[in-house]
């Protein structure tokens, strides 16, 4: 399945609804990859690439849980200037993500967190790869009162202006 060139958000979940994707690229979006708002979501062995948005351009999460396994996430887009977005590759607030056998590689985030920003939120990554990110703050990754546990996971290549690899505030890492 391929999810392509929307002149919108390419996959949007909400309201407790709990899709389950495999094998599916979600690409070149123009308001973001995957949107999920109050719902839990399980992607497995897919690409969520070249998508923009002024938050999450590859996957935002407000309030919900998240699991995948064999996704990569690779240059999404948020913009620079004035009103410029945080988390290329995603967004998590107030939510759960889970990454395994995954990578987040080479997106830009115009502000915080090129590969990841989460705040309120609790993220476990095994076996997963966050490199070739940027970002203002917080190239790899960017924590803010987030419960953080990370497992054979290698945060390399990323940069910043401050922090290339993580930029951790008020948050817990394990």
């Amino acid at each position: 399945v391929v999810i392509s060139r929307n002149d919108g958000t390419g996959f949007y979940c909400c309201n407790n609804s709990a899709p389950v994707l495999n094998s599916v690229n979600i690409n070149n979006n123009l308001n973001g990859g995957v949107y999920c708002l109050n719902a839990s979501i399980r992607v497995f062995n897919s690409g969520i690439g070249n998508n923009k948005s002024y938050s999450g351009a590859g996957v935002y999460l407000s309030n919900s849980g998240a699991y995948f396994r064999n996704v990569n996430i690779m240059e999404n887009v948020t913009p620079g200037g004035w009103y410029s977005g945080t988390g290329g590759g995603v967004y998590s607030i107030n939510s759960d993500p889970v990454f395994i056998e995954s990578a987040i590689s080479n997106n830009v985030s115009g502000k915080d967190g090129g590969g990841i920003y989460c705040a309120g939120s609790t993220l476990y990554i095994a076996k997963s790869e966050i490199n070739g990110n940027k970002g203002a703050v917080g190239g790899g990754l960017f924590l803010d009162q987030t419960e953080i546990t990370l497992l054979n996971v290698e945060v390399s290549g990323n940069s910043a202006n401050m922090a290339g690899g993580a930029y951790i505030k008020q948050s817990e890492a394990e």
